[in-house]
């Protein structure tokens, strides 16, 4: 009896393994770099090293920021080459860096954990709205820091979070260690 048992979870084991999409699992820098550009459509967003100055914890770390027009910002995080981390960050409130934004967050999603272009949509929002529930709340409280914050931990390893104020929302995501 306890063969099968054994058996059973490792045979759980490897259909999770499986089920977890590879791009979670490990994705190279450059190659990371090259699926999220296509992802991103007809933002065309191209990544190129950002000067960093400092020592110590960062040590080790490349730092990459995409060009664009300005009213989304998007920067990437590399150890050697592999993709550590992602945010998508938006300022404002116009209709085009919403659109924008919500895409450019999208394709994050849509690269790093192997999502279809409507899961990705609908993970968004999800995240979105439970951010800005808290951010009300915060505002409510009359706390400090007015701010919400939601996070999510997927499948192979990936962590999401998404922060609001009432100026601005950052997308993060983080690979596995």
């Amino acid at each position: 009896m306890r063969q099968v048992l054994t058996f059973a979870a490792a045979l759980a084991a490897a259909a999770l393994g499986m089920a977890v999409p590879a791009a979670a699992k490990s994705f190279g820098c450059n190659q990371f770099m090259d699926a999220y550009g296509a992802a991103a459509g007809e933002h065309r967003v191209q990544f190129s090293r950002a000067l960093t100055v400092g020592r110590g914890e960062g040590a080790g770390y490349d730092y990459f920021d995409a060009s664009g027009e300005g009213d989304v910002d998007v920067s990437l995080v590399c150890r050697g080459d592999r993709f550590v981390r992602l945010e998508v960050r938006a300022a404002g409130g116009s209709a085009r860096a919403a659109g924008k934004f919500e895409r450019l967050q999208q394709a994050g999603l849509q690269v790093a954990l192997g999502m279809d272009r409507n899961r990705a949509a609908s993970t968004i929002r999800s995240l979105d709205a439970e951010a800005g529930e808290y951010l009300r709340a915060s505002n409510e409280r009359g706390d400090v820091y007015v701010a919400g914050k939601v996070e999510r931990h997927m499948a192979g390893g990936v962590d999401l979070g998404m922060l609001a104020t009432d100026t601005d929302r950052t997308l993060i995501i983080v690979a596995g260690q």
